[in-house]
């Protein structure tokens, strides 16, 4: 693939692909909409397009054309817009229906990174939680124990992050199941919302300052930071000079996220980092992994260096 685009092929063959996408684009969408080939530039149309179309262009399928309509050109299973990681998908009706039938009996292997707001209590447990539509946000999930469907995620922590006045965990969750916003709903319920989650994190548009809302700051956000400063003033003053030092002088200074605004992703801290299945056709395992991408990593480094403060 071109160094442009927003994902790259990991494997494939004459039924199968499997991709890690980046964060940013979309693993589908309206199959009415159609590309815009004016856009000044490919980046501008990797706004407009989703995934399955890119992939479409890239590779042939044998698929009917009414089947690729339906299936969205072989996507058997998707990501969030806002996350990355892999995806498998299917080139061939045989693949397509083996995949199909695979995820929905749960034969599929799936692991996530996250990095979540404060410690659980437990430091590995199974949320075993139905999901359904939240009744005032169409775009949101919430559990619902009366007409939800079932959803299970097991999660383990990691790594404890940051300090009491700005704690954080890195987390590995498996799915057992697949349903909307999984991961970021069972992990809001238990009040460890994903890092930056734009639907499901603490509320983002009250930090307390003009300048707070306008570059999107969570209250939580805003009054770590007041704790810090005020506790390590002499350490903190500190990092942020490293950071004005940074931003006039990248190369030369500590590689870390901003502590301001920066701190926020501007997506949720999601990676799909392990994807494996049996090959729909020979029965082969295949197990595949992704590295973190590189804002998660600074933020990690961000923690790492908070952990310093003395």
């Amino acid at each position: 693939m071109t160094s442009h685009e927003p994902f790259t092929i990991l494997y494939q063959d004459d039924d199968v692909i499997v991709v890690h996408k980046e964060a940013g684009i979309a693993t589908h969408g309206d199959e009415r909409a159609t590309p815009n080939p004016h856009a000044p530039s490919s980046r501008c149309r990797h706004r407009q397009e989703h995934l399955s179309s890119l992939l479409h262009a890239h590779f042939s399928y044998r698929l009917p054309t009414e089947e690729t309509r339906l299936e969205r050109h072989g996507i058997v299973h998707r990501l969030d817009k806002g996350s990355s990681g892999l995806l498998v998908v299917a080139r061939s009706m045989l693949a397509l229906k083996a995949l199909k039938k695979d995820f929905a009996h749960h034969h599929v292997l799936r692991y996530y990174h996250a990095i979540v707001y404060g410690v659980p209590s437990a430091m590995a447990a199974r949320l075993n939680e139905p999901l359904g539509q939240d009744r005032h946000d169409f775009r949101r999930r919430c559990v619902d124990r009366a007409h939800g469907k079932p959803a299970i995620t097991d999660y383990r922590v990691l790594r404890v992050l940051g300090k009491e006045s700005l704690a954080a965990s890195l987390v590995l969750l498996r799915l057992h199941t697949g349903r909307t916003h999984q991961i970021r709903v069972h992990m809001a319920h238990h009040h460890h919302p994903l890092w930056s989650d734009p639907l499901y994190a603490y509320p983002m548009p009250q930090a307390g300052t003009r300048r707070g809302r306008r570059q999107g700051v969570s209250r939580y956000h805003a009054e770590a930071l007041r704790k810090l400063n005020k506790r390590f003033p002499y350490q903190f003053k500190a990092l942020q000079e490293e950071e004005k030092k940074r931003a006039k002088n990248p190369a030369s200074a500590t590689v870390l996220p901003q502590i301001t605004p920066r701190m926020q992703l501007g997506r949720q801290a999601l990676h799909a980092c392990v994807l494996g299945f049996h090959h729909p056709v020979d029965g082969r395992f295949l197990r595949f992994h992704a590295p973190m991408p590189e804002d998660m990593r600074h933020l990690l480094r961000f923690f790492t260096r908070l952990e310093t403060i003395r």
